[in-house]
C-alpha cells in the first residue's frame, strides 16, 4: 500500500526531547506503518494526515484525505468541524471522540484505532517500597487548565499537615513559577519540577524510578501518559472518562471520582467548555491511601502492566491499514 504522508511541523518535533502528544502519535504510527509494508510517496492516491484537526491539508482533485486526527471537549468549535468533514474518512483513536464528531455535526465515515506504545520502550521496573523510603508520586503533562494542573495543586497542598515520606516530580514543559498553589511548596513534602527538555532514556527513567503516577486531566482524545505509567509499572491514579475509558479502569487504577465544571479551553481562549474534572476530596484521600497501601497494589499493578502492553504501536498500524483497506474496497 502507497500513502501520502502529511504531517504538520508541530508533529514532527525532535524524536529525542520533549514532544507533544501529536509529535509522539505520528512519529511512532509512522514507523509501525512502515513495519506493516506501506510506502510514503508524494505520488500516491491516498493522502493520510496525522495531526491536529486545524491543521488538517485542504483536499486535493483526484486524492483521497484520511486524517487520523482527534479533540478531546464539547462543544468542537466550527471551523474545526468544517476541517474535520473535509476529510473522506476520519480514524479517531477512541470511541470518546468518534461520538463527540458524530455529537457536533461531522458527517464523514469514522473508524476508531487506538493509539499503543512499544512494549521494550517501557521496561518493567521493579516497585518495592522500603521502610522510610519517601513514596514517589509523578505527574507529567503540559501547564494548562485541561491537564488538571490546578487540581494538582489544590489536592497535593491539602492532602498531608505532617511530614510524610513522600515526594512529588513535576515534569511539564514550562517552569510552573507563580502558577504553584503557595501551599504546595511551602508543605512539608518535598515537590521537584522538571521543566528543561529530556531526552526519551530520561524521561523512560523518570518513570521507571517513581512509585505513583497521577494523572488529573480533565478531557483527553487518548492520553497515553497513564498508559506509558501503567506498563512501567506505577500505580496509577486517574479519572475514567473522555478518551482515557479507554483503558483505565478499576481493575488496572484507582479511579479518582469527578465534578462536572465548565473551563476555558487552551487552545482557543474564547471557547467555554464543559468536562470533568477530578474532584480534589477524593484525589486529596487517594494520595494519602497511597502512602499506606502502596504495597497492597502489587497485583493490580501486575494486571496494569500487561494491560498497558496490549496497546502497541502494531496494533494501531493494523487497524488503520484495516480501515483503509475498507476504504479502498468502498471505492471500487
Amino acid at each position: 500500500m502507497k500513502l501520502d504522508l502529511r504531517i504538520p511541523d508541530i508533529a514532527t518535533e525532535s524524536a529525542s526531547g520533549n514532544r507533544t502528544g501529536y509529535a509522539n502519535f505520528a512519529l511512532s504510527m509512522r514507523r509501525a506503518l512502515q513495519q506493516q509494508g506501506v510506502e510514503f510517496t508524494e505520488a500516491a492516491d491516498t493522502i493520510l494526515y496525522l495531526g491536529p484537526p486545524h491543521l488538517m491539508p485542504a483536499t486535493e482533485p483526484g486524492k483521497t484525505l484520511i486524517a487520523n486526527t482527534m479533540w478531546e471537549v464539547h462543544p468542537v468549535p466550527k471551523d474545526i468541524i468544517a476541517s474535520l468533514n473535509r476529510a473522506d474518512v476520519l480514524v479517531a483513536p477512541s470511541q470518546y471522540c468518534a461520538s463527540l464528531f458524530r455529537r457536533n455535526g461531522v458527517r464523514s465515515p469514522i473508524h476508531v484505532v487506538p493509539l499503543g506504545l512499544d512494549p521494550n520502550d517501557w521496561p518493567t521496573a521493579p516497585r518495592v517500597h522500603r521502610a522510610g523510603e519517601p513514596l514517589r508520586f509523578l505527574w507529567v503533562n503540559a501547564r494548562a487548565e485541561r491537564k488538571g494542573w490546578t487540581f494538582l495543586g489544590k489536592a497535593w497542598a491539602e492532602a498531608f499537615v505532617t511530614r510524610s515520606p513522600m515526594t512529588l516530580t513535576i515534569k511539564t514543559s514550562v517552569d510552573p513559577g507563580e502558577d504553584v498553589p503557595p501551599d504546595m511548596y511551602n508543605s512539608l513534602v518535598r515537590v521537584r519540577t522538571i521543566a528543561r527538555r529530556l531526552s526519551w532514556e530520561e524521561l523512560r527513567d523518570l518513570y521507571c524510578t517513581h512509585h505513583v503516577f497521577l494523572c488529573t486531566s480533565t478531557a483527553e482524545g487518548f492520553g497515553l501518559s497513564p498508559m506509558e505509567a501503567m506498563a512501567c509499572g506505577l500505580l496509577v491514579i486517574s479519572p475514567r472518562h473522555t478518551g482515557l475509558a479507554e483503558y483505565i479502569n478499576k481493575g488496572v487504577a484507582w479511579v479518582c471520582e469527578t465534578d462536572r465544571v465548565g473551563m476555558r479551553y487552551e487552545e482557543d481562549p474564547d471557547l467555554k467548555v464543559t468536562t470533568l474534572a477530578p474532584k480534589i476530596s477524593h484525589l486529596r484521600a487517594l494520595i494519602r491511601r497511597a502512602v499506606v497501601e502502596f504495597d497492597a497494589t502489587e497485583a493490580m499493578r501486575v494486571n496494569a502492566m500487561a494491560h498497558a502492553k496490549t496497546f502497541t504501536w502494531q496494533r494501531s498500524a493494523e487497524g488503520l491499514v484495516a480501515a483503509l483497506a475498507r476504504r479502498q474496497a468502498v471505492a471500487v
